[in-house]
């Protein structure tokens, strides 16, 4: 499979598409930045901003740029928010602990005064209209996609070396999660073909694990910050034991799954090992 098969015509439809789902998650979390809407809202804004870093800095529009700079203030905004809900998530169950009690009452004030100013910035954002991208705009895009991903493969690799080798880089590990995901949605721009899509289901597998081991990071460094009390070391030590075993068996995935080809996610998709342009 070459990059060639992404069309100007494909990749604008499909970028139409994404601002399409971008507008919608962003009318669902003006109307209720509840826990999905942020969810979603972050997942849609994500998949553009990777279609929209696939077009160098000078095929993008006035109206672009500005959108992709107040898409990257709405993602930092609702990070926050993310963040407070799985702790929030994971401390539920223990409000019967004065300090956990303590705790939820702080983050909930917190959610709520992220949440307005995060929808101050979601608001500019889905205010935002102008040119849309054409055809003309996106004539080279099987070159632009393809470079992406070799950059995005390489990063991948580099990491994957280092996090095997311990469990403790945790800004690595929560680097590779975001890497994998930009590598996902870009390659789910290209039509797909059976190799394509097993790397695809096998990048989804990736993101699952990676994203556990990261809400444990999450959780573990706001409850290290808590007064210890013994349900908060409780609550700690699950954490800890939670995260070795997701990290055990994302070690397992890469080692033994057929997501990679040559240490490799371009050539386990089909590409050639070496680019043509």
């Amino acid at each position: 499979m070459e990059s060639t098969s992404l069309t100007p015509a494909l990749f604008v439809g499909e970028y139409e598409k994404l601002s399409e789902k971008v507008g919608e998650a962003l009318r669902k979390y003006l109307g209720d930045p509840n826990e999905q809407n942020t969810r979603n809202v972050r997942a849609s804004v994500r998949r553009m901003n990777t279609a929209t870093g696939i077009l160098p800095k000078r095929a993008r529009s006035k109206d672009v740029r500005q959108r992709r700079d107040r898409s990257k203030k709405v993602l930092s905004l609702t990070s926050e928010i993310r963040d407070n809900d799985i702790i929030r998530a994971r401390l539920s169950g223990r409000a019967g602990d004065s300090t956990v009690s303590l705790l939820l009452k702080n983050m909930a004030e917190e959610r709520e005064e992220r949440a307005l100013d995060s929808m101050k910035a979601a608001w500019k954002l889905f205010e935002l209209r102008g040119q849309k991208l054409t055809k003309k705009d996106a004539s080279r895009v099987s070159v632009w996609v393809r470079k992406e991903l070799e950059e995005l493969d390489e990063e991948i690799g580099a990491e994957l070396s280092v996090v095997g080798k311990s469990e403790g880089r945790i800004d690595e590990l929560h680097s590779l999660r975001k890497h994998v995901k930009r590598f996902r949605y870009a390659l789910e721009l290209i039509p797909a073909t059976k190799r394509s899509s097993t790397v695809i289901q096998g990048l989804r597998e990736w993101q699952d694990v990676l994203g556990k081991i990261r809400d444990c990071d999450v959780v573990i460094a706001y409850l290290g910050r808590a007064r210890p009390s013994p349900t908060i070391k409780e609550i700690l030590s699950a954490e800890r034991n939670y995260r070795h075993r997701r990290y055990l068996a994302f070690v397992r995935a890469c080692r033994t799954g057929t997501c990679q080809k040559n240490g490799s996610l371009l050539v386990a998709a089909g590409f050639k090992q070496a680019s043509s342009t």
